[in-house]
C-alpha cells in the first residue's frame, strides 16, 4: 500500500480530513501526545493553533513529511529502523538494515554526547530502551535523562526505559554466578525483544557499557563472539538496534580494533563513521 492510500485508510473515522487533533495525530503516527508536543515546541513538526485555548491541529501532509524525513526516521509505523541525523552521515552501507553502533568515548561527557541522540530519538518515537550500565551509575543516567525534560519515573513505569546493572545482565548469563556467556547473553536479549514484540513494539534500542569485560570475569574472553552473535540477532529482528559503549581510556588498541570489526557504525563525540563489519557471502 502506498503512502497516499495508507493515509486515506488511516483517516477513516477521524473528525476532520484536513486538520487532526493531537489525539488523532498521535494515533496516526502511533506515538505519544508528549512526543508531538515536544516536536512542535522544538520546531521539528509544524502545527496550527486554533481557538481561544490555542489547541494544536496537524495537517496530514506535515505528519507524512515528519515520517519520511531523516529527522523523523523511526517515528512512523514502528517498522522503520531508527537512525539519528548523525547516523545518516555515515552514508550507504552494505548492512543498511543493521544498526549496530560502536560508541567510543574518553570521559562521561563524551559518552553522553554520543549516546544522547539515540536515546532522545527512541523516547520521542515511543520506542522502548534497555540500558545496561557498569561504570555509569543508575542515578547519573536518571538525572541526565531527566535533564532532557523527560518524566523518567513515567518512562520506567511504562517499561519504556529499563536500566539494569551489568551484574544483573552480562554477568548472570554464564554457567556460574558472576560469569558471562555469549550465547546466554544473546538468549537474554532475544527474550527481551520478544517481550517487546508481544507489546506491539518493533523498534527497540539495546545499549550497554562494555567495561565489565575488563575485570577478568569468567567468560569475558567471549566478548567479541557476543558482538558477532549480536549482529545475527539484529538481522533476525529488523527494527531492533544496538549501541555498545567502549571507553578509549580503558580498552587497548587491539580490543578497539576487534570492536570496530564487529560493528556497522562507529559513533564518536563529534562524528560518525562506518564500522568494519562485513557479512561473508553465503
Amino acid at each position: 500500500m502506498d503512502r497516499t492510500h495508507a493515509s486515506e485508510s488511516a483517516l477513516s473515522g477521524f473528525s476532520s480530513p484536513q486538520l487532526l487533533t493531537i489525539e488523532e495525530a498521535a494515533q496516526y503516527l502511533k506515538v505519544s501526545k508528549t512526543s508531538l508536543r515536544r516536536w512542535t515546541n522544538s520546531g521539528r513538526l509544524p502545527c496550527h493553533r486554533v481557538g481561544i485555548r490555542r489547541e494544536r491541529r496537524f495537517a496530514i501532509s506535515d505528519l507524512d513529511r515528519c515520517v519520511e524525513s531523516p529527522a523523523g526516521a523511526g517515528v512512523g509505523d514502528g517498522n522503520s529502523l531508527p537512525a539519528s541525523a548523525a547516523l545518516a552521515s555515515a552514508g550507504d552501507h552494505v548492512h543498511a538494515d543493521l544498526v549496530h553502533v560502536c560508541s567510543h568515548f574518553s570521559n562521561a561527557e563524551e559518552w553522553w554526547a554520543s549516546f544522547r541522540p539515540y536515546l532522545r530519538q527512541h523516547i520521542d518515537g515511543d520506542a522502548p530502551i534497555l540500558y545496561i550500565h557498569d561504570t555509569t551509575t543508575r542515578q547519573d543516567l536518571i538525572e541526565r535523562v531527566r535533564g532532557e525534560g523527560y518524566d523518567v519515573e513515567q518512562l520506567m513505569e511504562r517499561g519504556m526505559l529499563r536500566l539494569v546493572h551489568a551484574s544483573e545482565a552480562y554477568l548472570r548469563t554464564g554457567p556460574t554466578p558472576g560469569s558471562f556467556s555469549a550465547t546466554g547473553m544473546i538468549a537474554y536479549l532475544e527474550a527481551l525483544i520478544l517481550e517487546q514484540r508481544a507489546r506491539n513494539y518493533r523498534t527497540v534500542l539495546l545499549s550497554g557499557e562494555m567495561t565489565w569485560s575488563l575485570a577478568g570475569v569468567p567468560g569475558s574472553d567471549e566478548l567479541f563472539l557476543y558482538e558477532e552473535l549480536l549482529n545475527d540477532l539484529l538481522l533476525k529482528h529488523p527494527g531492533v538496534s544496538a549501541v555498545c559503549h567502549y571507553s578509549t581510556q580503558r580498552f587497548d588498541a587491539l580490543k578497539t580494533l576487534e570492536a570496530l570489526c564487529q560493528h556497522t557504525v562507529v559513533q564518536m563525540p563529534r562524528r560518525v563513521e562506518r564500522g568494519f563489519f562485513v557479512r561473508p557471502s553465503a
